[in-house]
């Protein structure tokens, strides 16, 4: 059963069914609600794992025997394809997986075992049985590939494996294969990506470049793009010597079936991270133990699988749902369309590999960034198996309940895999079903809508060898233009998007390949390929290799990872690939930014996430602190992101202060929501007034009075392009109550504007915080005797200056003891608390506060 909800901050609705249980089966003759089934094709398979072969690794599980049936509205088979029939031909698929049907309803495409290949390639087949034809062969051209690069890979990339396709809108078909060379973790073994094909053979080419896994692609119905599943997998590092891995590492260690722990793979909740100093690489990799010069300790690993949107052509990435990179949120597999894009799929309970029978939940997946939504099985990581009915595929037929193939029994088991449909109130209505056999991968046979057509604009066809070197990967594959306009941008209030960098950091942004060379089953060590100090202005413009696995990395100055409030590492998870000739434009710099529009002054964004904000008062109501810095969260959520002034604050009034001038356009200020009965009290309040004054280095510059009500949905104040470093926002009147108190409260603050073109970063400290643990002490004297007398380097010169002469002296560690133990005087601003200087010529390696 799913609970109410599956993570302990997100509410779990079940929309397309009522309940989430396994409800009781129903008989094939019940169709009460939504009319017979019509014709499905499913694939009936044999358990039994077909013998060991000398192909090499795979990521899929090959049966003895599988054959490709449909089923008629009454209940009667009839087979498409099988080996074992008497007129089958040497031609005919042993094994059968993943068929779709084309949208005139006329033919049926899937992978098939080819004998003759020893492979697994794609066939098609008309729906009366006949017509059967081999679409993909073994036509790679090996010595022209240079499969010697490998070594002693060399004879495991020259097999590879061609499963799951599709149709898409112009008669092609997309499919999934092992072609391009790469070792993936875990249980997966090879890297999967998208290739495209005409239905005659010809123009096989890739479209992805995933570094460990491009998976089930569908069609989009109402934009015509390709659907798929992406596996991202950041691990921290890697042993020298990997131990072959005896469990699944996707199981938790705890699982008593599973005892053994595997060092080889990170938890998938990681540690925050820590201000681990790492050394600048010296050279175009890293070694083993710093791997990608991330430490265990310091990097926030990322695996999941979610789901993304491309063209036909490769081009356009984009992320079609999730929220951040959590792996709980953002799990979505093989997903299925109804006619109004209404998107359903899996949630993922291990890592998939192709023709194993599953035991995974079924979601729905709004499109755009936000929270999938359980609709059945299993939808938490480690859920007791046998809790729920356990999902394998899904298909949505014509009246919008689901066809699905799945089981209550423990997956795997002969005969407990079956095909049902699953109606909207929940119940579920066995199709087919036998004692010997698994049935998977159930897709109505029906005509359907054409979706729109893409053409391909990007007509250029990439190499399936990796390459060696940046140079070698710009020669063979050519390069596109990597252009972030503004690094700094963030998305709108209330989107699922996270932060992007704050403004006024000194960053650096560094470029990585990542293809298979040599190492197997480990990935290889990636390679620098350009670090990029990244300019106020926020604008990046890089050329990078097309058509190998990227990703990119924000440095501090001292070399460690810049990492978000949330603990997740920056990156641009829709641009980790180029095609040759492109130029992949976005904003922002995190996951979920590639979905962004660029706006047309992609300078201006809300500057207020990367404000340091302090209040008057803050309001306390049952343990729940409504803070000052929740009103920069890019949240308007009811009660627990609000900030409200304590009762009887005669001036509640709001400081944001930036280390560095911006340039403020709008104020957007956001009321408390008012729309619904308090948690203790009413809510009737409306702020009627405030009074912004702005300021530059401690100077007033400018004070304005706005009469206007604070309404929930925003209230915007025009500031015309107003140069500041510090604002300030006074509640000038109010009416009604908050939680049934005269506390005046405000649910967010967007402050539009842009760096100033003349700013210079600068950075927050405690003034004689020399050791920046976020407190004064004896130790900071120590500290600054150390590097004046023994060379010791400091994580924090500006905070070292005690004094604050601009210089770093004797007269600074004794000038601090004074203070601590003779009542000497105290040390200048920023001190005690947190604050930033006029002088930036010294300046922090290590920031402790903000």
């Amino acid at each position: 059963m799913i609970p109410a909800t599956f993570s302990p901050h997100r509410a779990v609705g079940c929309l397309v069914v009522a309940s989430c249980l396994a409800a009781p089966f129903a008989s094939a003759q019940d169709t009460v609600e939504g009319g017979l089934v019509p014709e499905i094709a499913f694939v009936i398979r044999d358990p039994r794992p077909a013998p060991p072969s000398e192909r090499g690794r795979t990521v899929v599980s090959t049966s003895v025997s599988g054959k490709l049936v449909v089923r008629a509205p009454g209940g009667s088979l009839r087979t498409l394809v099988d080996a074992t029939a008497p007129d089958a031909t040497q031609a005919t698929p042993t094994d059968v997986l993943g068929p779709d049907v084309s949208y005139d309803g006329k033919r049926v495409v899937f992978a098939g075992f080819s004998p003759r290949d020893d492979a697994w390639r794609i066939y098609e087949v008309d729906v009366n049985g006949e017509g059967l034809r081999q679409v993909t062969h073994s036509d790679r051209d090996v010595s022209a590939d240079d499969l010697s690069r490998y070594g002693d890979l060399a004879s495991e990339f020259a097999h590879y494996d061609d499963l799951d396709p599709c149709y898409l809108p112009d008669g092609r078909i997309c499919f999934v294969s092992t072609r391009y060379p790469g070792s993936a973790p875990v249980v997966r073994s090879r890297a999967t990506n998208l290739y495209v094909v005409n239905t005659d053979g010809t123009d096989t080419h890739r479209i992805t470049s995933e570094r460990f896994g491009a998976d089930s692609p569908a069609v989009d119905p109402l934009t015509g793009k390709i659907v798929y599943s992406r596996w991202w997998h950041t691990p921290g590092s890697i042993p020298d010597s990997a131990p072959e891995n005896t469990q699944d590492p996707d199981v938790p260690e705890s699982d008593p079936d599973n005892p053994v722990p595997i060092p080889t793979v990170p938890v998938y909740y990681p540690p925050r991270p820590n201000r681990q100093t790492v050394d600048a690489p010296s050279s175009s990799s890293f070694s083993n133990d710093v791997i990608r010069g991330i430490t265990d300790g310091e990097f926030t690993g990322v695996n999941t699988w979610f789901l993304s949107s491309i063209n036909p052509d490769g081009t356009g990435l984009e992320m079609f749902n999730g929220v951040h990179l959590d792996r709980e949120s953002t799990n979505g597999y093989r997903p299925a369309f109804s006619r109004d894009g209404t998107a359903v799929g899996l949630f993922l309970t291990h890592a998939p590999v192709y023709g194993e029978p599953a035991d995974f939940g079924l979601r729905e997946y709004p499109r755009g960034i936000a929270f999938s939504r359980g609709i059945g099985g299993p939808q938490q990581f480690g859920e007791a198996p046998g809790a729920s009915f356990r999902y394998s595929s899904v298909a949505v037929l014509p009246d919008g309940t689901l066809l699905v193939t799945g089981s209550e029994g423990a997956a795997g088991e002969p005969g407990s895999v079956d095909v049902f449909r699953q109606r909207r109130s929940g119940r579920l209505e066995r199709l087919h079903t036998s004692a010997e056999t698994v049935e998977l991968d159930a897709v109505p046979l029906v005509s359907r809508r054409i979706p729109p057509v893409i053409a391909d604009t990007n007509v250029t066809r990439m190499r399936d060898v990796t390459p060696r070197t940046v140079e070698e990967a710009r020669e063979e594959g050519g390069t596109f233009l990597f252009l972030v306009e503004n690094i700094f941008a963030n998305a709108g209030v209330d989107e699922l998007i996270p932060n992007a960098p704050p403004i006024g950091k000194s960053l650096d942004i560094e470029f990585y390949m990542m293809p298979q060379r040599q190492s197997f089953p480990a990935a290889d060590e990636p390679i620098l390929i350009k670090r990029v100090e990244i300019p106020q202005a926020g604008q990046v413009e890089v050329e990078l290799p097309a058509g190998v696995p990227l990703f990119e990395v924000l440095r501090r100055k001292d070399d460690s990872i810049a990492v978000g409030r949330d603990g997740q590492v920056f990156h641009v998870s829709g641009q980790n690939f180029g095609r040759a000739g492109e130029t992949a434009r976005c904003v922002g710099c995190h996951a979920g930014h590639s979905t962004m529009t660029v706006p047309h002054e992609p300078r201006l964004t809300n500057v207020a996430p990367s404000a340091v904000v302090t209040a008057s008062s803050v309001k306390t109501l049952r343990d729940n602190e409504f803070r000052p810095e929740l009103l920069v969260d890019r949240r308007t959520d009811f009660f627990r992101s609000e900030w409200a002034a304590s009762d009887g604050d005669e001036k509640p009034s709001l400081r944001f202060r930036w280390g560095v001038p911006v340039s403020v356009r709008e104020l957007v200020v956001y009321g408390a929501k008012t729309d619904r009965l308090g948690v203790t009290g009413d809510r009737t309040q409306m702020v009627r007034g405030v009074t912004v004054r702005g300021s530059v280095l401690g100077q007033e510059v400018f004070e304005e009075s706005f009469d206007s009500n604070i309404v929930p949905g925003g209230t915007r104040l025009p500031m015309n392009g107003l140069y500041i470093d510090e604002m300030e926002l006074t509640v000038d009147g109010m009416l009604g109550l908050f939680e049934g108190s005269q506390a005046p409260a405000l649910a967010e603050v967007e402050i539009i504007g842009s760096v100033a073109p003349t700013a210079s970063p600068a950075q927050f400290f405690v003034r004689g915080d020399a050791d920046c643990t976020g407190a004064v002490g004896l130790s900071d004297a120590i500290v600054s005797l150390g590097s004046l007398f023994q060379g010791e380097r400091l994580c924090c010169a500006a905070a070292t200056d005690v004094n604050d002469d601009g210089r770093l002296n004797l007269t600074d560690p004794v000038y601090l003891l004074n203070h601590l133990f003779t009542g000497g005087e105290s040390p200048p601003s920023p001190f005690p608390a947190c604050g930033t200087a006029v002088d930036r010529s010294l300046v922090c390696d290590v920031e402790v506060c903000r």
